[in-house]
Order: structure tokens, then C-alpha cells, then sequence
């Protein structure tokens, strides 16, 4: 078994995607697995991945018609054999650090779920410095508040798998239906404080997005998913304020014309 699966949901990413694959490859935890998805991509995504795929003989890749990251996500929980799941977006990096970090502290703390935190980059190569982690009364609490997102911590693939737990398909905003609910599951988490995760913030991404779009508005279908799992548990006000967070995060204000 190997210590960490990567798991990395690839859609028309070749100005980035060898970036993003040589900081996996280069980790210094060496016993790792890179689970690829190619999502239908158009461009040369999926040249880049067999090219990739004859060099190291730890690369599974898969590719299969466009149908949106969360499915993409799914096969790759039902491929990976690591101790632990690590989502990486196509056009994102990590430091060759995190996994060794992430996992030695899983070890040392038995926790099954480790988070850290990250950098956004922009291209006008501004920089911003995120911290994950928001106080409240217990971890979990905590952990529902600050880490709606899949990447940027590791997480024990038992959990996933033996929980049949699945990102929402055939919707944006799919980790957040299902990430916030791992808290349900375990109380083991831990926080690594160190920036070890880098989002390659992209113009036209979705929550870049300022102007309507009809697909946005899954936001209301995710957001009654994940409060629907936790009705009745004690945890109704940090499901309300993720709510209103993600509504309003990124120019979501202006997209549906928020006062």
C-alpha cells in the first residue's frame, strides 16, 4: 500500500499541468501514488500525461469523456490504494514538502485528516497568504469552518471509501457538499501551520466569475445537500455561515446582484 494517493482531475491544463505534475513527482515522501484523470480535454492535457505516464511507473492515468471534476474526483477515489487521499487541482503546485509533512503528522497525532495552509497566486503575480484555520469550541467545529475545499490536506482514504463518500456530481461547488460533512466521520484532525498548498488563481475560473451564469446557481442545491447531512448534529450555525461565505465569496455578490 502506498502512503499517499494524489489524486489530480486534469480539463484543458497544458500551461500548467507539467508544473503541477513535477512538484508531486519531486515530493520527498517518496511512497506515492499519482492517480491522473484526463476529463475530455481538448487541448494537450492528455499528451502530457502519457508522456508523463511512460517516465514513472507510479502514474495511473484514466481518460474518459467530459463529465465535470466531481466524477473525475470520484474514479479516483475508487482507484486510489494509498493510506491517504490528496487532491491536487491541474493548474495548482505544492511544495515537495507537503505530503511528508501532512503524513508524518497523520502518524505522530492518529489523525485521519491533516490540513495546511495555502497561497493564491494571481497573474499579476500578487501573492496572498491564506490561513485555514478559524477558532471555535471544538476541532471539528473548526475543521467545518475553514476547509470547504478537497485540497491543501490529506485524508484517510478508509474514510472515503468505507463511507461510500462521493463529490456531488453534475454540480459546481461539489467539495463543498461533501468536504465540511468529513467532520461527521472523525475527530481526528490535525493542523499543519505552514503554507505548503499554491492555488493558481485563473482569470475565468469559477469562483473568479462576476457575471451570471446559470451554473452558479448550483450553490443553493450544494449548500441544502450539506445541510441536510448535518441536521439534527449541532452544527446548523457553521453550516449557515458557510452558506453565506461562499455566496458571497469571489464576486458572488455582484453575480447575483447582492446588496
Amino acid at each position: 500500500m502506498y502512503k499517499v494517493s494524489v489524486i489530480v482531475p486534469v480539463f484543458n491544463s497544458e500551461n500548467y499541468l507539467e508544473k503541477c505534475l513535477d512538484s508531486i513527482l519531486s515530493q520527498t515522501l517518496n511512497d506515492i501514488e499519482l492517480i491522473l484523470i484526463d476529463d475530455g480535454s481538448t487541448d494537450n492535457s492528455l499528451s502530457i500525461i502519457k508522456n508523463y505516464s511512460k517516465k514513472y511507473s507510479n502514474i495511473i492515468y484514466r481518460s474518459k469523456k467530459n463529465e465535470g471534476q466531481a466524477i473525475a474526483r470520484n474514479l479516483g477515489i475508487e482507484i486510489a490504494t494509498g493510506e491517504f487521499a490528496c487532491f491536487v487541482d491541474s493548474d495548482d503546485y505544492i511544495e515537495n514538502t507537503m505530503l511528508e509533512k501532512l503524513y508524518k503528522d497523520a502518524i505522530k497525532n492518529d489523525s485521519d485528516i491533516v490540513i495546511c495552509d495555502y497561497v493564491e497566486e494571481y497573474k499579476n503575480k500578487n501573492i496572498q497568504k491564506k490561513s485555514l484555520f478559524i477558532n471555535a469550541s471544538t476541532l471539528q467545529k473548526s475543521y467545518i469552518l475553514c476547509v470547504a475545499g478537497p485540497c491543501s490536506k490529506i485524508i484517510r482514504t478508509q474514510i472515503l471509501k468505507q463511507n461510500n463518500i462521493k463529490f456531488l456530481e453534475n454540480n459546481i461547488y461539489e467539495d463543498l457538499a461533501i468536504i465540511p460533512s468529513l467532520a461527521l466521520y472523525t475527530d481526528r484532525i490535525s493542523y499543519c501551520e505552514e503554507f505548503l498548498y499554491h492555488y493558481v488563481i485563473r482569470k475565468n475560473s469559477t469562483m473568479q466569475q462576476v457575471e451570471y451564469n446559470k451554473k452558479l446557481e448550483s450553490i443553493f442545491n450544494v449548500m441544502d445537500y450539506l445541510y441536510n447531512q448535518f441536521v439534527g448534529k449541532g452544527y446548523e450555525q457553521e453550516i449557515e455561515f458557510l452558506y453565506i461565505n461562499h455566496l458571497l465569496y469571489a464576486g458572488m455578490r455582484k453575480v447575483f446582484k447582492i446588496s
